[in-house]
């Protein structure tokens, strides 16, 4: 792709490559007269509403505020991580106008104009679960971590005002079945009310954004093969940008860590679960599988690979712990410790009760805070190091199993799991210049 339906912005831009960016890269969460610009948005709504034929206040309610609100849920994000920016907008556009557009052509009679929005609105949103294959990294202007945007709860700008954009690969099963939830999200009331009048016709919509196939769905309808469909989206011209981005330099050395611990992991540099390896995927209570970094030991290494130094390493790590991606306490990283099983470990002599158990089989609290105490010190083998949450920001979709030799002493006491913490946000949803007050609703059918 090389058009986006985008406003150029030349003097933010640092690049006119759509596909210049990276996971540094900081993004600005642009409002909708940005994503979508005037003169651009009004000719593709001309070329829709001529299409739909609807009377203006409605085709405004039920066509307008759902192109709009698509455009700020998905922002510039790529279909794919490592492809144009914007493709999810881009490709979603295209793809909804060409629909009712060969619908129109084809068929031999007029179609009632609530199929054609349910074939527009499916033909538009059908890769909205795209989103969770990103960690959407909400940050501050200098990069730092804030928040991670989770989509079943808003739009992004309701989280914050700039973003970073992480690959993570989401189970395909879960991608589909989310994709009617977050269509739900961007209709309004009055949409919703009208495409669930019809049964047949919202039976429709939800299997055909849930299923995983082209053949089946939207493909008999339209009556044309997914390669020639995507080939005439391909005429649908709009227009080229530059996407305002930044590469902050205060979380610079932090995301160069990270990419040098991702590549070494990659391409065997760096070794994970061996038993002097300095990484290793661990389960943990916050998460299935993790990845503990040893510190200091491996920050050094990175340091003076980096820069010839070993003197910088604390602020490495004060640093990284910007990102975002590892548990915290307060402003500072959480240093874990893990009990190493190496050669020594077959003896069960660090942390594992094994044969030392009391008569009644079982140990006080304050009896098992003394063992443990007790066996580290003497084996003095243990690990310290902090914890990235979830292992596949490391790994990708090839996160192995846990290693064998480390174990988390958290975990080995069986604490009970605990609840999330509530996270306050004031949400500031845009202003919509349509009030939804319009007695124009069309009406539940009986």
């Amino acid at each position: 792709m090389v058009n986006i339906f985008l406003k150029p912005n030349i003097h933010k831009a640092k690049s006119s490559s759509s596909k210049t960016y990276a996971e540094s890269t900081l993004f600005t969460i642009l409002p909708k007269e940005e994503l979508l610009p005037e003169v651009e948005k009004k000719h593709y709504l001309d070329s829709l509403q001529e299409i739909v034929s609807l009377p203006e206040d409605y085709f405004k309610i039920i066509y307008e505020e759902l192109i709009d609100n698509f455009a700020l849920f998905v922002q510039v994000l790529p279909e794919s991580y490592g492809e144009d920016l914007g493709g999810l907008l881009n490709d979603g556009l295209r793809r909804g106008l060409l629909a009712i557009r060969i619908l129109k052509e084809t068929s031999e009679s007029d179609r009632h104009p609530l199929f054609l929005f349910a074939i527009y609105s499916i033909a538009l949103l059908a890769d909205l679960g795209q989103v969770l294959n990103y960690r959407i990294m909400i940050s501050d202007e200098k990069g730092a971590f804030i928040d991670e945007w989770v989509p079943a709860l808003g739009y992004m700008h309701e989280f914050g005002q700039y973003y970073k954009i992480r690959p993570y690969e989401a189970p395909a099963t879960l991608v589909r079945s989310v994709t009617p939830l977050f269509g739900r999200q961007l209709l309004n009331d009055t949409a919703m009310t009208w495409l669930s009048s019809n049964s047949q016709i919202f039976d429709m919509w939800l299997a055909f954004l849930n299923q995983e196939e082209w053949s089946g769905g939207l493909g008999k309808i339209l009556k044309v093969e997914r390669k020639d469909f995507e080939n005439k989206k391909e005429q649908i011209g709009l227009i080229p940008i530059g996407i305002p981005r930044t590469e902050p330099s205060e979380t610079d050395l932090a995301e160069k860590f990270l990419a040098w611990i991702k590549s070494g992991l990659a391409d065997g540099k760096i070794s994970f679960n061996e038993v002097d390896s300095m990484v290793h995927v661990v389960r943990t209570q916050e998460s299935d599988l993790s990845a503990f970094l040893q510190a200091p030991e491996l920050f050094q290494r990175f340091t003076y690979e980096y820069m010839k130094t070993r003197r910088d390493w604390v602020g490495l790590c004060r640093a990284f712990n910007q990102l975002g991606l590892t548990d915290v306490s307060g402003p500072d990283l959480k240093i874990k410790q893990f009990f190493a099983e190496g050669g020594e470990a077959k003896s069960g002599k660090l942390g594992f009760l094994g044969q030392e158990k009391t008569e009644s089989g079982k140990y006080s609290a304050q009896e098992k805070s003394v063992l443990s105490t007790r066996l580290v010190t003497t084996s003095n083998s243990i690990k310290e190091g902090i914890v990235v949450k979830n292992a596949k920001m490391l790994f990708g979709n090839k996160v192995q199993a846990a290693s064998k030799f480390l174990r988390d002493i958290e975990m080995r006491w069986g604490h009970e799991n605990s609840l999330p913490k509530a996270k306050q946000r004031v949400a500031h949803a845009p202003e919509s210049k349509v009030s939804s007050n319009h007695d124009i609703s069309p009406k539940r059918k009986n």
